[in-house]
């Protein structure tokens, strides 16, 4: 099974044409993952007694560390405590308020060697994040995701979603699914990644989809996210 990841654009760097290579890991495997594995591969001994071993090893892996010896975990990896923090001078000692123990973990050269010879890489398309639009609430019906009331407050919630009011092309939209022009929303009284709060304009077709414009996380491509279903006129009494 390969190893899969996808191209993130690096912001560190003045280079737009800079990324970046993000792996994704296909899921976490715990011990118990591992001690099936083993028997599928065809170990003699049994899961169980593999998960007591392995817990046993855990425990006294920790014992060992915490007594401050440097565990060498075969051909995979060494740990070894060390302790972060600034002394004042030679006479002075640690200090739990101002140091701290911490656990380092370097990898063998025999494991990275394995990974670099088995493993391969393929590369996925990265999706891109989308204002995401949960469901639209309209103050003049009460209702959630099927009227909208021209002239009234609205308020869309979700993720994402928040905009920036100084790019003409980023905001909330209202568009006739007859194909007339579409219509921005001017009044926002509450601008918030997981909320939208405004003023509807005055509506004059029946149906509109509802869309959110945004670049996400200060990105520089315009994201567009939309409400599943079109949302109809609340009639004229």
């Amino acid at each position: 099974m390969p190893i899969k990841y996808q191209l993130v654009e690096n912001k560190l760097t003045t280079d737009p044409n800079d990324y970046f290579a993000l792996v994704k890991p296909i899921e976490s495997l715990d011990l118990a993952a591992i001690s099936q594995r083993m028997v599928d591969a065809g170990s003699t001994v049994t899961e169980a007694d593999i998960a007591a071993v392995f817990t046993d090893f855990v425990k006294q892996l920790k014992i060992a560390i915490s007594e401050g010896y440097r565990v060498n975990i075969g051909d995979v990896a060494n740990l070894y405590p060390s302790i972060s923090g600034v002394f004042h001078g030679a006479d002075d000692g640690y200090d739990p308020a101002r140091h701290t123990i911490q656990l380092n973990a370097n990898p063998s050269t025999g494991i990275i060697s394995y990974l670099r010879e088995h493993a391969h890489a393929v590369k996925e398309q990265a999706v891109k994040p989308l204002p995401v639009l949960l469901g639209y609430v309209d103050l003049g019906t009460g209702e959630t995701n099927t009227l909208i009331t021209s002239n009234n407050i609205g308020t869309i919630n979700g993720s994402r979603l928040k905009y920036n009011p100084e790019e003409a092309d980023e905001g909330v939209y209202l568009i006739p699914i007859d194909g007339t022009p579409e219509q921005k929303v001017e009044t926002v009284q509450k601008n918030k990644p997981s909320q939208l709060v405004f003023l509807t304009p005055e509506l004059t077709q029946e149906l509109y989809y509802l869309e959110v414009r945004t670049r996400v996380s200060g990105g520089k491509d315009l994201r567009v996210g939309r409400l599943d279903k079109p949302l109809q006129v609340t009639p004229t009494p």
